[in-house]
């Protein structure tokens, strides 16, 4: 490896870990954001400790009665009876924000490892500049390769060190 092909590679390392680091963080602040959402969403449906499970009237939703002799208007918002499966298009809703805060959290696993995987080869180029002869061995077709076994186990003890 040359020098200043390992500078302009470790330069290019910074700047993609500096813009990883970046989506890293507007990720992290739309999890933040999906989630209070879900839970704020979430709690809205939760009945009230200590309420009956009695069966409720399917008009109205309420207890005590059935549809037939419902006296009431029926429900219209599942926030006033907190029965989300009787109310279809707000179970949807609710569901599809579930589900993109499952696709968001996974966006955010994968860049997490990406920005490891990056640092790691960031600490792999700074070890190999430190001391050439050490890291790199000169195969029969006259090129330079590294060699794994040194270089990991040293690698190892600078990404403890961090």
């Amino acid at each position: 490896m040359k020098l200043p092909t390992m500078y302009n590679t470790n330069l290019q390392l910074r700047n993609f870990s500096r813009n990883l680091s970046n989506k890293k963080h507007d990720v992290e602040q739309t999890v933040t954001s999906s989630q209070h959402e879900v839970f704020e969403h979430e709690s809205r449906f939760k009945p009230a400790l200590g309420s009956s499970r009695k069966p409720l009237c399917s008009n109205c939703h309420t207890s005590g009665h059935n549809k037939t002799t419902c006296s009431f208007a029926p429900c219209s918002f599942a926030t006033t009876c907190k029965e989300i499966k009787r109310h279809p298009a707000e179970e949807k809703y609710f569901k599809a924000r579930q589900s993109e805060l499952k696709a968001v959290k996974t966006k955010l696993k994968q860049l997490e490892d990406d920005l490891m995987s990056k640092n790691k080869l960031f600490v792999q180029l700074n070890v190999i500049r430190s001391d050439p002869e050490r890291y790199l061995r000169i195969i029969t077709t006259g090129a330079k390769v590294p060699s794994w076994l040194v270089l990991n186990t040293d690698m190892i003890r600078k990404l403890e060190r961090i």
